[in-house]
């Protein structure tokens, strides 16, 4: 009869689960939940990676996020470990990017990537991660509440609209005319204004004036 070994059975062990055992002090527990997300994190560190911040020196860095988020974690809280665990990792990572570049006298934009995944977005200041995540779902449900309502045509419009390009151009970039894409954005405005209500917002695009 094969014999099952104490990995193999961790494997099968959820992240709360493991996470719990750590906080208990189980090493073996610690160890599991450390090796499950230690690729997550080598992820994040080449992706912050640039010239003069190494992806080893980043990893370690997020390595340290991560035992952090084993720590802190409180699963009564109801979010899952796994986003709490990346917010705390990158979080981690951009801290230490910033502090050098800071230390070098270099200017932290140039070091932290401007457009990074959705996932990645943090803020300047040191909120908790719990506090990000929550904002994060909004942000996701609220997008997908857009996606939902309007038209292919219509949110083409609107994204362009929100980079900042004129109408002429819009017209271009949807094979359309100036009016269609005035039409098109003030039916995306009243579809907006209805979902934003539902999320105790109001915003007002492309106004009538």
């Amino acid at each position: 009869m094969k014999s099952t070994s104490t990995t193999d059975v961790l494997c099968a062990v959820s992240d709360e689960a493991l996470v719990t055992g750590a906080q208990d002090g189980d090493e073996a527990f610690e160890a599991a939940i450390i090796s499950r997300y230690a690729p997550m994190v080598r992820s994040k560190a080449c992706f912050y990676a640039c010239p003069g911040f190494e992806a080893e020196d980043l990893f370690q860095e997020g390595m340290l996020g991560l035992l952090n988020a084993v720590r802190r974690f409180d699963q009564n809280k109801g979010i899952r470990f796994k986003a709490f665990a990346e917010v705390c990792v990158v979080n981690k990572i951009i801290s230490a990017l910033k502090s050098t570049a800071r230390q070098r006298h270099i200017p932290s934009s140039l070091v932290v990537p401007m457009n990074p995944d959705v996932e990645d977005v943090l803020p300047e200041r040191d909120d908790d991660p719990e506090d990000i995540i929550i904002r994060q779902e909004g942000a996701n449900e609220l997008i997908a509440r857009i996606a939902e309502r309007l038209t292919t045509f219509e949110l083409a419009v609107f994204e362009a609209y929100l980079v900042g390009y004129p109408y002429s151009e819009i017209a271009k970039k949807v094979y359309s005319n100036c009016k269609a894409i005035d039409n098109a954005l003030q039916r995306a405005k009243r579809k907006l204004n209805g979902i934003l209500l539902d999320f105790s917002l109001f915003f007002i695009i492309c106004p009538d004036s």
